[in-house]
């Protein structure tokens, strides 16, 4: 967890290596997480001048420049670090967050099916395939993928959140009260869980327990 000091490391190794990518490419990864955004930016375009066909250096980018919230960049780079290498799982997945994020629902729910031809168990994907499918009102299908997404695992808080925010929103609150208490039982200290929870009660009368 000493980010600060890795970065320091790694930026030697840049100076000692200025034009090794790899070397290039896992310092911008340790500055990204030290929060030094622009530094690792700076250090993922000179990757890609070096090496301008790699789709795994392009998707690191789009991390850093959503992080950055330069989203139209990022959507551009997720796209081209798809292209490059014929099926980017982790680019595709970045970027149906962003479309996401914008409401671009329609264009999100297209990369997260291209996502899941690549790999249909991937939780996450069908966590957002589901939010996209509800923002463009499929609500019982969205509903479908995230119980299949807490299927595939168990543990994941997202897929429970957005349940019990679906059923609270159609009128069932037991149901939502029950997936909000399965995910407060994996984290308890979960403060939108908590809400979800409070919400669902308070709308059956269980007004003390909320």
């Amino acid at each position: 967890g000493r980010f600060a000091d890795a970065a320091e490391v790694h930026q030697r190794a840049v100076a000692l290596g200025p034009e090794n990518v790899q070397v290039l490419t896992e310092a911008s990864i340790t500055l990204s997480a030290a929060g030094q955004l622009e530094a690792a930016e700076s250090l993922l375009n000179r990757a890609i001048a070096l090496q301008p066909e790699s789709g795994d250096i392009h998707f690191q980018l789009g991390i850093v420049l959503r992080a950055r919230r330069s989203l139209d960049e990022a959507e551009l780079v997720f796209r081209r670090a798809n292209e490059l290498a014929g099926g980017h799982p982790g680019a595709l997945l970045e970027l149906s967050g962003v479309l996401v994020g914008v409401g671009r629902h329609k264009e999100a729910a297209e990369a997260l099916f291209a996502l899941l031809a690549l790999n249909p168990s991937s939780a996450e994907a069908n966590v957002n395939l589901g939010v996209a499918l509800i923002g463009l009102g499929h609500q019982e299908l969205g509903a479908e993928r995230l119980r299949k997404a807490r299927e595939i695992d168990p543990n994941n808080i997202a897929a429970r959140i957005n349940l019990s925010n679906h059923y609270y929103a159609a009128g069932k609150p037991s149901e939502a009260e029950k997936e909000a208490a399965g995910g407060l039982e994996i984290a308890p200290e979960n403060r939108t869980l908590m809400l979800c929870r409070a919400n669902a009660l308070q709308s059956q009368g269980r007004f003390a327990e909320s």
